[in-house]
């Protein structure tokens, strides 16, 4: 898939017996923060289906600190893993860069509830 996509991510209730449709829009080329293992990974969509995200993710280096890895790291997350869209990136150095730091510490909220 490719283009502009209405994305659906599915969410089980309390109970685990019932599944309720969430409605999300995101469409490729849109940054995301993703979380993988309790860490927050910045990354740019590059598809999209009802179950899944495969995402551009950039390398962590330290506290709100990416790099781009000389190898692309693109994989096929869950929709759960997405923690919000972001906007692109700030420089930092030539090669680092930050989440907006207001941006960052919501996410930051977000995962430690």
């Amino acid at each position: 898939m490719s283009g502009e996509h209405k994305a659906i991510a599915e969410a089980s209730n309390d109970q685990g017996n019932e599944t309720t449709a969430v409605a999300s829009e995101y469409s490729v080329g849109t940054w995301c923060a993703v979380c993988y293992d309790k860490t927050i990974y910045p990354g740019i969509i590059q598809d999209i289906d009802a179950e899944s995200v495969q995402m551009k993710c950039m390398a962590r280096i330290g506290h709100n600190r990416f790099f781009w890895p000389r190898i692309d790291d693109i994989i096929w997350y869950n929709w759960n893993d997405v923690i919000m869209s972001i906007p692109e990136l700030t420089k930092v150095t030539d090669r680092h860069r930050k989440i907006d730091p207001d941006k960052f510490a919501v996410i930051e909220a977000q995962l430690n509830n």
